[in-house]
């Protein structure tokens, strides 16, 4: 077991004084953010959160989910940080699966729903005011042990839940460091939500480099810019809609701009070019939740291998494998593996989905795609069936099980749909027992079902849907033939 320093006392031990967290109210040194972390960690413990402890948290960014988290580290206790996209069915069944006895969230979240004799449920804003004067030591926690519990979409179900270690996250930032050349004099916008690996790997970047962690207002274009215009970054985490809207405001780089880090979803056509026209440096990259963020990353700097997600950032070896796992020559198309100390310690819960994807000390990602012989990496298609719809993983089982259950409905397939905007939106293909059955009406019957974003945005009326000979629908038929015939909506 590797006993590991806690990164944020760490931090305010040796340079108390520099600046750890900028937010749109106050700015952080790295002393102030242990000292008031440590004290929230005294409330959160005199409650009951221990070691191991499972805290579902729920919340827009903020300094205060920042703080929170931090304390909840110095604990020991294990994060689970929830889309607050989700209706509240279905943050209650995640909340159930990951087995969480606490629940912290944004007061607009709170509902009575989570209130039982089994669960503690605080706001952010008044759940912990107490004063606790803690001076007591807190558990030290290894490499090993487990710090996050991220819910993420597959193709087989309902979402899986990715279970993240001190080292996964380790491991990740380093590699990004050395690929990146990050410098004490950087600075990070978090751009992304902390219930997203990219948001939350940002988090764990920052407080690891010991440099500051900017917090926007929000996460919408508009707080973005802001955020750029007043705090000037030197690196930004996007995927490719959020850059594509920077690019309609006729955004131009900021003065420190040193990288955007671009992925998250397929890059369309000529946007790396209309970006280096505004002076954005793009960093194409590639990752899954399983790896803790991204495997390969291409640097900002780096002209070659155009159209390629870049080389395995340091510790990662990739491979691209056949249908029997066996290794295929450089330019012929297979899954992409991985071997690397970032890789999840499983999916929690699911020992039978973990040994699927985790054989032979590698994870298969379920992606395709092909390695030039100088190493970098081409992404081909990702996971076949997910939608990624604005950066936002759609699983189409989850949509189409819900749609099932529709009275006028007796068959359903969803397809990802281009979108200029989205990338990809999901669209339903239904055979129906009635002509009444419209886009419209498919929307209010979601509607508090499943979150807005997995809401389908097209749908096309089919006769029958093409099934193989084993009884699985054919997706890449149906998306095909609703091409051919246009949308109805």
């Amino acid at each position: 077991m590797k006993i590991m320093q806690h990164w944020l006392r760490t931090h305010a031990e040796q340079q108390p004084d520099l600046i750890a967290l900028i937010s749109e109210n106050r700015q952080f040194t790295y002393e102030q953010l242990y000292n008031e972390s440590l004290q929230l960690a005294g409330q959160l413990r005199e409650k009951g959160v221990k070691p191991g402890t499972h805290v579902a948290m729920a919340g827009h960014n903020s300094e205060r989910y920042i703080l929170l988290i931090h304390a909840l580290i110095l604990l020991g206790a294990v994060i689970v940080p929830l889309n607050i996209r989700l209706t509240v069915a279905e943050i209650g069944q995640q909340i159930e699966f990951a087995e969480c006895n606490y629940f912290l969230c944004d007061d607009n979240i709170h509902d009575d729903h989570f209130i039982t004799q089994q669960r503690h449920v605080y706001t952010f804003s008044d759940s912990i005011s107490t004063e606790v004067d803690y001076s007591g030591s807190f558990t030290q926690q290894s490499l090993s042990d487990t710090i996050l519990l991220l819910f993420t979409s597959g193709t087989s179900g309902n979402p899986k839940c990715v279970e993240l270690t001190y080292g996964n996250l380790f491991y990740s930032a380093l590699g990004t460091k050395l690929r990146l050349a990050v410098s004490s004099r950087d600075t990070w916008l978090l751009s992304l939500p902390l219930y997203h690996i990219g948001g939350f790997s940002m988090l764990a970047r920052t407080i690891l480099y010991g440099i500051p962690l900017i917090v926007p207002a929000s996460i919408d274009t508009d707080g973005l810019i802001s955020a750029i215009g007043r705090h000037d970054p030197s690196f930004v985490s996007l995927v490719p809609t959020m850059m594509k809207r920077f690019l309609e405001r006729n955004l131009e780089a900021n003065r420190s701009h040193k990288t955007v880090l671009l992925g998250g979803g397929p890059i369309p056509d000529g946007l790396l070019e209309q970006c280096a026209e505004y002076g954005w440096k793009i960093a194409t990259t590639y990752g899954t939740t399983e790896t803790s963020s991204q495997i390969a990353t291409r640097h900002a700097d780096d002209t070659r291998n155009t159209g390629s997600v870049g080389r395995p950032l340091p510790f990662n070896e990739i491979q691209i494998v056949d249908e029997n796992t066996n290794e295929v020559p450089d330019g012929l198309e297979g899954e992409i593996t991985v071997s690397s100390p970032v890789i999840m310690k499983g999916y929690y819960r699911r020992n039978d989905l973990t040994k699927q994807v985790l054989r032979d000390g590698r994870f298969h990602t379920g992606d395709y795609g092909y390695r030039s012989d100088s190493d970098y990496l081409y992404v081909v298609s990702r996971r076949s069936d997910l939608i990624v719809s604005g950066g936002e993983n759609i699983n189409p089982v989850e949509v189409e099980n819900v749609l099932s259950t529709h009275p006028d409905i007796r068959d359903v397939c969803v397809i990802p749909y281009t979108d200029a905007e989205w990338g990809e939106v999901p669209a339903a293909a239904i055979v129906s027992n009635k002509d009444a059955v419209t886009l419209e009406s498919i929307k209010q019957f979601l509607t508090g079902k499943i979150a807005s974003y997995k809401i389908p945005k097209i749908v096309f009326l089919c006769d029958a849907l093409p099934y193989t000979s084993t009884g699985k629908v054919q997706r890449d038929l149906v998306r095909k033939e609703c091409t051919r015939i246009g949308r109805f909506q």
